[in-house]
């Protein structure tokens, strides 16, 4: 037992942006919010090797779900993030309580639309009747049903935290604007390709007017790399990532275009509901984060066009129009508009 309390424990949420989902299926009282952690099992007593830990991790927390469907009496399950792969395989151990479980897609609609065995999963489980919570619209879920039925696919905002600024954003008046990279550079997150290209062209005098930048990371080398380019921040405690933010006008988000394809950034969410316009590839789902209820930055369509995409966003920056569409993105995606979208999971039971 002791074990199993550790394992749970040990559990990190990778996604901290969505802490308001807690809370909104309170408020909503018939749905539940349940998180399946994928971090290994028995990490401390177990001598496996560490793939084939992480591995049972994952399988073991989607095995999880079977006694909570079954015992949830009358509350709908609105179950946060899953791996496709396991819970096709602990699927018909759910099926006769699927009409009680909602299952929010990260990543899993991306990987569908790359992977045919991915999609092909997706596809049968969406066929025998299990439900899913995508992104922005239901539009997010077409690689995988052309005609999203929207009785088993419900779309809901990204949510933007409640963050408080600590000052007002400054005025942009007669001063540089501040260019941001910040965030966990992951290879799929790496910014080096957009970093070099935006520091060139800031060195060639390209930007109206002159801009700054500044990097964000918990990366030590990397900010070693770049303290003579850049004002540098260490985010490695959550104070700090939010002060990186805040400092930002716009925070420029170049994710590999393969791996981010139908996928929201946490990231993106966080950086405008503290007022900041932001850049990122023209992607799938991605792209209604930037640009649902208004455009709140630019998205670029090739990695030739970042440079004018941040200098859209720079002029965007400097205008009245910013603070509308910063308070738009956030009555949109605020705790009312998510819980509004969980009330339709628990209606729906």
């Amino acid at each position: 037992m002791s074990s199993f309390v550790s394992y749970l424990r040990r559990y990190r949420d990778p996604h901290g942006a969505l802490g308001m989902l807690g809370p909104a299926c309170r408020r909503v009282g018939t749905v539940q919010l349940v998180r399946v952690p994928m971090h290994p099992v028995l990490a401390d007593v177990a001598p496996l090797p560490r793939r084939a830990s992480g591995m049972l991790g994952k399988l073991f927390g989607h095995l999880r779900l079977i006694p909570r469907a079954w015992m949830a009496g009358g509350r709908t399950l609105f179950i946060r993030e899953f791996l496709t792969v396991p819970l096709f395989l602990v699927a018909p151990a759910l099926w006769l309580r699927r009409r009680s479980l909602w299952f929010l897609c990260h990543h899993n609609v991306g990987q569908a639309a790359r992977h045919p065995v991915h999609r092909l999963m997706l596809r049968i489980l969406y066929a025998v009747g299990f439900r899913f919570v995508v992104y922005e619209t239901i539009d997010t879920w077409r690689p995988v049903a052309a005609h999203p039925d929207p009785s088993r696919i419900i779309a809901m905002p990204t949510p933007i935290p409640e963050l408080a600024r600590s000052a007002p954003v400054r005025d942009p008046v007669g001063r540089k604007m501040v260019v941001g990279f910040i965030g966990s550079f992951r290879a799929e997150k790496s910014p080096r390709w957009a970093l070099d290209a935006i520091a060139g062209a800031s060195a060639e005098g390209r930007f109206t007017p002159p801009i700054e930048l500044l990097v964000g990371t918990a990366d030590a080398d990397f900010l070693d790399r770049w303290k003579d380019r850049a004002t540098v921040i260490n985010t490695t405690l959550r104070a700090d990532y939010l002060r990186a933010l805040e400092s930002c006008d716009v925070v420029v988000l170049p994710y590999d275009e393969s791996a981010y394809s139908y996928r929201i950034s946490g990231v993106l969410a966080e950086a405008v509901g503290l007022g900041c316009l932001v850049v990122a590839p023209d992607l799938p789902a991605l792209r209604d984060q930037v640009d649902l209820p208004l455009p709140a930055g630019a998205c670029y369509r090739d990695r030739a066009e970042l440079v004018e995409c941040v200098q859209r966003a720079v002029d965007m920056a400097r205008q009245p129009a910013r603070a509308e569409a910063v308070q738009a993105h956030r009555e949109h995606r605020s705790m009312d508009a998510v819980t509004r979208a969980i009330a339709r999971m628990g209606a729906a039971a």
